[in-house]
């Protein structure tokens, strides 16, 4: 199995997604995205980490100034950040950590779940954009040449 197509529950046993950009960039919005509207998760339930730097757990500072808004029609977390943050690495930590008589994760109430390339988006700022045009004889644009978005 491709780990792109792997399904992670993300509200049981504390869970947390992490992102590695592989680049420092300026986050300013992440989106989670589970397979099913109806879900438990609020903004009470997480809590938003990043990395300027390597990653290792000394590292991470929590993002104190976001708004979560919820989609109506796909379920989605929309997370806006108050202010961008210039970061490698992202982190979101669930709350929710049912368990049994015997003290072990139970899984069966889990509502948030989906394949880890459709749960975590992660949108980014431009510093920098370039484009140049090519032009026929009669000065019609005929292509676009550009190094993003």
């Amino acid at each position: 199995m491709d780990s792109k197509d792997y399904t992670v529950v993300f509200d049981a046993a504390s869970k947390s997604l992490a992102c590695d950009l592989l680049t420092s960039l300026w986050v300013n919005k992440i989106e989670l995205h589970p397979a099913i509207v109806a879900h438990r998760v609020k903004k009470e339930d997480i809590a938003i980490y990043y990395s300027p730097g390597s990653g290792s757990s000394e590292e991470w500072v929590r993002l104190e100034e976001y708004d979560i808004e919820k989609d109506g029609e796909t379920g989605a977390l929309v997370v806006y950040f108050h202010t961008a943050v210039e970061t490698r690495y992202l982190k979101v930590s669930s709350i929710w950590d049912d368990r049994d008589v015997d003290n072990q994760s139970v899984f069966a109430f889990a509502t948030f779940t989906n394949t880890v390339s459709d749960l975590f988006r992660v949108w980014t700022l431009s510093t920098s954009h370039t484009e140049s045009y090519e032009y026929d004889a009669v000065g019609n644009r005929v292509s676009l040449n550009s190094d993003g978005p």
